[in-house]
């Protein structure tokens, strides 16, 4: 035996129902306003009877576990009784319904009635899953939403009163554009429904101020005209949607109840960008979230700060065009693996380090950061690790580092030990200050005579090491001469004049040797026996 949940025969029965509802109600309004076309009219009433049992049927039927076949059995004689006549009745619509009076178009609801009802018979006859998918009910959260109806024919103004009260909604009723205006000043609106015929350019231009006052507001326009003209100027003036009239019951409900579905949804993501904005703007750093097309969505203060973009640019701004802009290279941040970067704007050398994270949808969320300073103290710290402070010279911890870079590389060079002759004594009868001095100016001299590419490096009080790179015994010579004959100008400061000399002693690599411990001894033993020889001397290791 078969078994319907009681869900989906709700569903049957809130559907049949809701349609019936809407014979009756056309049914009752021709009643009012009197019907020229008496056999339409007895069709109507012979249908208005069926419907009535059908609606009472409904009712008694309890929409929880039932026997297919008795819910089938229970509604078979009211909906074939309507199918009968609905049939007679829709075959008598297709003939005479151009040649209807405007005023009755309405009629057409009823044919479209008729038909879903027909259609939902088979379906149930025929025992299939396949029910047209129809919103039974109005959902909850919108239940009260106030709808305001603009439309100067009280027929057509009744009949969607009826439909939207009976749906929940609160109605308020308008005979023109200028009473709408008021209607909405007054109190909140949710929706306007404007039934027109023809729009004149002073209804246009009170659409549009509406539009304008009311960004929120759900606009539609019912109208009987197929003019393109019409529509395009509509849909200009700012209204939402353009529904041709004579338009299905069911049809209205649903563009009506999306469009407010919708317009919650615009307002709960506004406000969700709202709080998600303002979190954003109290983020300390750059904040940027980008989609999966890399196009900025979101962005704060300090991020356009960063990258010198103004606060009211648009947010579809193409974040590698910034950096672009830059000339900075941003790539690697798609593929690194790392979750951080360190980039430098070359424009103004301002170092920025980048934290990103990849969405699970697509698109990434990135945190800039101004690190200039910190580099800035890292790169002064890292001098002062590795240089000398009074002259500025690489010191012995850069000097070995760059000898065994060297020595791993397996480049050719040649390692200068240079001792200064005489300097102590200038340096005691001129006191220190002006030996520091000596040894500055000997720095600059030596800076001088040696190559970019060489390294000069003060390891002492008066020694000096010279890396001379890709040097041979020659070069080498050449060099050591070169600065014997710099050391040898006088040193001056005012009143203070020193003369002083120096002697050096060369190791080359890979001639004399594989370590950087044996070059720098053998080289400080080559120096040692230039001053045996008379000072001012240059000697190779032999």
């Amino acid at each position: 035996m078969t078994k319907v949940t009681g869900q989906k025969l709700q569903f049957i029965l809130d559907n049949i129902s809701y349609h019936a509802d809407v014979i009756l109600d056309i049914n009752q309004l021709l009643q009012e306003y009197g019907n020229a076309d008496r056999k339409i009219d007895n069709e109507l009433k012979r249908i208005n009877l069926s419907t009535l049992e059908l609606k009472a049927t409904l009712e008694k039927i309890n929409p929880t576990i039932i026997d297919w076949e008795d819910f089938c059995h229970a509604i078979r004689t009211p909906i074939t009784t309507i199918k009968g006549h609905g049939e007679l009745l829709i075959e008598d619509l297709i003939e005479r319904f151009a040649a209807l009076p405007t005023t009755y178009s309405f009629l057409h609801d009823i044919l479209a009635s008729a038909t879903y009802i027909l259609e939902t018979v088979e379906t149930v006859d025929h025992h299939t899953d396949k029910l047209e998918v129809c919103p039974s009910r109005v959902p909850s959260q919108l239940m009260k939403s106030r709808i305001v109806i603009s439309d100067n024919n009280p027929i057509s103004q009744k009949i969607l009163s009826r439909r939207l009260s009976r749906d929940g909604y609160d109605v308020t009723l308008t005979q023109d554009i200028a009473s709408t205006i008021k209607s909405i000043n007054l109190a909140a609106v949710e929706m306007v429904l404007i039934c027109i015929d023809r729009l004149n350019f002073t209804e246009q231009t009170k659409i549009s101020r509406i539009r304008r006052e009311n960004p929120n507001l759900v606009i539609l326009v019912i109208s009987h005209s197929s003019n393109i003209q019409l529509i395009i100027e509509c849909m200009e003036s700012g209204v939402d949607d353009f529904l041709h009239a004579p338009i299905n019951a069911v049809l209205l409900r649903v563009k009506i109840q999306r469009a407010l579905e919708n317009q919650m949804l615009r307002q709960q993501q506004k406000r969700y960008w709202q709080v998600l904005n303002q979190a954003v703007q109290s983020i300390e750093h750059g904040f940027a979230l980008f989609d999966e097309k890399w196009q900025l969505q979101l962005a704060n203060k300090g991020f356009y700060q960063i990258y010198g973009k103004n606060t009211n640019s648009e947010y579809l701004i193409d974040f590698e065009k910034i950096i672009s802009e830059k000339n900075s290279n941003i790539h690697e941040l798609r593929v690194a693996e790392q979750q951080s970067i360190v980039t430098q704007l070359p424009n103004d050398k301002r170092w920025i380090e980048i934290a990103y994270s990849n969405m699970p949808e697509g698109g990434i969320v990135t945190i800039h950061k101004d690190i200039t300073e910190r580099k800035e103290r890292q790169e002064k710290w890292k001098n002062m690790a590795l240089t000398d402070p009074l002259t500025g010279l690489a010191n012995r911890i850069l000097l070995k580092n760059i000898v065994e870079d060297k020595l791993q590389a397996n480049e050719k060079f040649a390692l200068l030990y240079c001792d200064l002759d005489a300097f102590k004594a200038a340096n005691d009868y001129w006191g220190h200050e002006f030996g520091d001095f000596i040894l500055k100016q000997l720095a600059l001299r030596m800076n001088k005579v040696f190559r970019d590419t060489d390294t000069v490096a003060r390891i002492g009080g008066d020694e000096f090491v010279i890396v001379c790179k890709e040097s041979d015994s020659k070069l080498a010579s050449l060099k050591g001469y070169q600065l014997m004959e710099a050391v040898r100008k006088p040193f001056i400061k005012g009143e203070k004049v020193a003369s002083i000399n120096i002697s050096i002693g060369i190791s080359l690599f890979p001639l004399h040797g594989s370590s950087y411990e044996y070059l720098l001894d053998i080289a400080d033993k080559a120096m040692f026996q230039a001053k045996r020889n008379g000072k001012d001397q240059l000697n190779f290791h032999t």
